[in-house]
């Protein structure tokens, strides 16, 4: 499995609410569908995966309704199979695209603003050249479904008319259709490990859906059209912070008996775990083996936001005006009599707790004192817990309460009823939000809080799944390479011009070169990057843990460049036109000056990024030097091997420098990065110091 990314920020203890309460704020608007029926459907219904399976990619069954026409918008390259076509377009500049059904049961492709037709089959499949999700979407532009119309996707696609009707499917790697579910069940800003938790969860649920049967057309539907599936909304740059997260777990996934089962998990739990037919009922019982009821402290201690708690001192009424007219119904209904004034409660507790559980109360006890006309008595009541958000009140001892719009005693409906024993009364509890199976993201995020208990996602997952197995199965990265050796602390992506480390703890990695762009992760001291290009106002364009994003050259630095793979440079040799600066980065700003090089100085290039050559000069120093203050003659070839001068080291890690022409060796401390290069074609290197 992938090494884990340390968590990047550590808050306060004291803070361990108000940051539960922030995070989950957005689940409101989503409660209802981000809560439903997840797999009920029996496991003899489809042909399912062994887990030594292929899960890198999974067919998601886009919503588009009832329609024999949509419209797309192709942010990026795609392939037309059978038609030996590319339909290219960037996000600024789309390729407009009309899929139609026809009269005669086909799929018709055609380009939407000539009418030209691109293709017309049973089955028209469009693949991605390239699946780096940077390199654009596919936008649904127009659908029969107000759900998904407007929503961008990564990953390939299929058309095709079943039963006659149109079907959109999204064959997408795993890691994005995860991406596409984590963001939109948790705040992205939540703790990595809950995050990580989250996506191993959501992407446990989507292998049991997947479907090895040849002539199977989809594996997981995208949730709208059907409660059995968790949400898959595709893809939203807001969301990009949980990409990484999404990313770190390739390969990894959480198993019941050598098999997979439906993967429950909700916004709270309210101090203790449920079962799948607690919940949902008997048809889901099949797999209540895999789960367990345990108590959770954690959250109900640390999370009050979702409970209700009624406290009662005995010989007192209570601290709750809707319970006292609670009790006052109860009695008259249950006693026939009309009274008017609750004057104490002496007993009340909760019991009969559902089977196998210590919290999930469904019974209730009291016993009070009323004030009847003939004049002050006690009566005891038992009755389901469930009253409490069923049973009509009125407002029978005349305190003002209003029962037209909520007729409770709880106002908001949660999951479990139990209480506590005090000193001289009684706390009688309601708490929790959704189902309670599984993991509960509530728990999740305050267990993954580095300031608090600092829980690894494995932690968080052998909690709330204690019969579960986390499991390594096979599954590739999205641009097809395998996941990363867990040693391994810098993954190397593709095609960089040189490589970087970061030289402050906290620092933010950003989606574009400044501060006003989002944050998609977050580096620390000593992380290392590869570099693609920097900008013009001071930012590396970088690939960082699976992402591409912006650091500031602020806080960090070039540490060397890619080796080439036969040991052969390609040099050139110039000369400076007039007194020039070489600068100890890609980057012009008052600092930075190594030394100002004399009118024609000769200078060597043994490496580039974007108009900025490293050099090394003829009198022993090197750095960067713009192209635009050089002439520089043919390029030439060079074997050779270029080394560090040594120097005190900050740290080390022979794996980062294998990949560098700089060689396994010391690399300069932040505040002098030169790097000394031997002189071309076999001279001996100067060693004086500098």
């Amino acid at each position: 499995m992938k090494r884990l990314l340390k968590n990047r920020k550590v808050w306060a203890a004291a803070l361990a609410i108000v940051l539960a309460l922030a995070c989950f704020a957005p689940l409101g608007a989503y409660a209802k569908e981000l809560s439903p029926v997840r797999g009920t459907e029996a496991p003899e219904t489809r042909k399912k995966p062994p887990t030594d399976y292929d899960f890198s990619t999974i067919r998601v069954l886009i919503t588009i309704g009832s329609t024999s026409s949509i419209d797309l918008d192709l942010g990026t390259d795609y392939v037309v199979e059978g038609a030996n076509k590319t339909l290219s377009g960037t996000m600024a500049s789309p390729y407009p695209v009309k899929v139609e059904k026809t009269s005669a049961g086909k799929i018709k492709l055609t380009n939407r603003t000539t009418g030209a037709v691109i293709r017309e089959a049973t089955d028209v499949k469009l693949k991605r050249v390239d699946q780096n999700y940077e390199k654009g979407m596919l936008t649904l532009v127009s659908c029969a479904s107000s759900s998904t119309q407007g929503r961008m996707y990564l990953g390939d696609f299929r058309f095709l008319v079943k039963d006659s009707t149109m079907m959109m499917v999204n064959t997408v790697p795993m890691a994005y259709y995860i991406y596409g579910v984590v963001g939109y069940e948790l705040n992205p800003y939540c703790e990595d490990e809950a995050l990580r938790a989250q996506a191993v969860a959501a992407k446990a649920h989507g292998l049991y859906y997947i479907d090895t049967a040849a002539d199977s057309t989809y594996d997981i539907k995208d949730g709208y059209s059907s409660s059995q599936y968790q949400a898959y909304r595709g893809f939203r740059e807001n969301r990009l912070p949980t990409m990484r997260h999404c990313l770190d777990v390739v390969g990894v996934a959480i198993s019941y008996q050598d098999g997979f089962v439906p993967i429950c998990y909700g916004h709270s739990n309210g101090g203790e775990t449920s079962l799948p037919s607690f919940i949902f009922g008997s048809s889901c019982q099949w797999y209540d083996g895999a789960y367990g009821v345990t108590k959770d402290d954690i959250e109900f201690n640390d999370y009050t936001d979702d409970t209700d708690k009624i406290t009662v001192t005995f010989g007192g009424t209570g601290d709750n005006s809707r319970f006292r007219d609670f009790i006052l119904k109860k009695i008259n209904t249950l006693y026939g009599i009309s009274a008017t004034k609750l004057v104490s409660i002496s007993e009340l507790y909760t019991f009969d707790p559902k089977e196998g559980t210590e919290r999930h109360m469904q019974k209730l006890h009291v016993k009070a004192k009323v004030t009847t006309s003939d004049g002050d008595k006690t009566y005891t009541f038992e009755c389901p817990t469930e009253h409490l958000r069923t049973f009509a009140l009125t407002d029978v001892d005349g305190s003002g309460d209003s029962y037209s719009s909520y007729k409770y005693v709880f106002k908001t409906s949660r999951l479990i009823y139990w209480g506590k024993s005090t000193s001289n009364g009684y706390t009688l509890i309601y708490s929790g939000h959704g189902h309670g199976i599984g993991l509960s993201q509530i728990g999740a995020n305050i267990r993954a809080n580095p300031a608090t208990y600092a829980w690894t996602y494995q932690q968080i997952l052998k909690f709330y799944y204690p019969n579960f197995d986390i499991i390594t199965i096979t599954e590739r990265n999205p641009d097809g390479s395998s996941p990363s050796d867990p040693e391994d602390p810098f993954l190397v992506g593709p095609d960089a011009v040189a490589y970087g480390v970061c030289t402050a703890n906290n620092t933010n990695f950003r989606s574009g070169p400044g501060t006003e762009y989002s944050i998609i992760g977050v580096m620390n001291k000593g992380d290392h990057f590869d570099i693609f290009d920097v900008s013009s106002n001071g930012w590396f364009k970088a690939w960082y843990k699976g992402l591409n994003g912006y650091v500031t050259m602020d806080l960090s630095y070039v540490t060397g460049f890619p080796a080439p793979a036969d040991g052969m440079f390609t040099l050139m040799d110039g000369t400076t036109n007039g007194a020039v600066n070489l600068r100890s980065e890609p980057f012009v700003r008052d600092g930075n000056v190594i030394t100002k090089l004399p009118n024609k100085t000769k200078v060597t290039a043994w490496a580039h990024i974007n108009k900025w050559y490293y050099v090394t000069t003829e009198n022993g120093y090197e750095g960067f030097l713009s192209k635009l203050t050089t002439t520089y003659g043919d390029p030439y070839e060079y074997t050779g091997v270029a080394q560090i001068s040594p120097r005190s080291p900050e740290s080390y890690n022979p794996f980062i420098y294998s990949h560098m022409i700089l060689g396994p060796v010391q690399k300069p401390e932040p505040a002098d990065p030169r790097i000394r290069f031997p002189k071309k074609r076999g001279a001996s290197n100067d060693e004086a110091d500098y």
